[in-house]
């Protein structure tokens, strides 16, 4: 529960719309979070985060499983050299 609501608080205060393209990013939180309750699994909780992102209509906004971001060798605190456009941070 405590990531489902990072993630929808995340998105809720940072989301570059405040419209949300007229989506009720309230009334979806209400509408997943007894479905989140009842996941019984990382894969299927991740499943219903991106089903959740994906009502906001944006191809490239997506919730990675922990085990697709390998790889990723800095953290936020440790800023690597470079930029490629994307912003991507580790979320606890």
């Amino acid at each position: 529960l405590e990531t489902f609501e990072l993630v929808w608080k995340t998105i809720n205060e940072s989301y570059w719309d405040a419209t949300f393209g007229g989506v009720d990013w309230k009334g979806i939180h209400n509408q997943y979070l007894p479905k989140v309750k009842a996941t019984e699994g990382n894969k299927e909780f991740h499943t219903l985060l991106n089903q959740m992102v994906g009502e906001l209509k944006r191809s490239h906004l997506s919730v990675a499983e922990p085990g697709q971001v390998q790889g990723l060798q800095t953290r936020s605190s440790q800023p690597a050299m470079g930029n490629i456009g994307l912003d991507l941070r580790w979320m606890k």
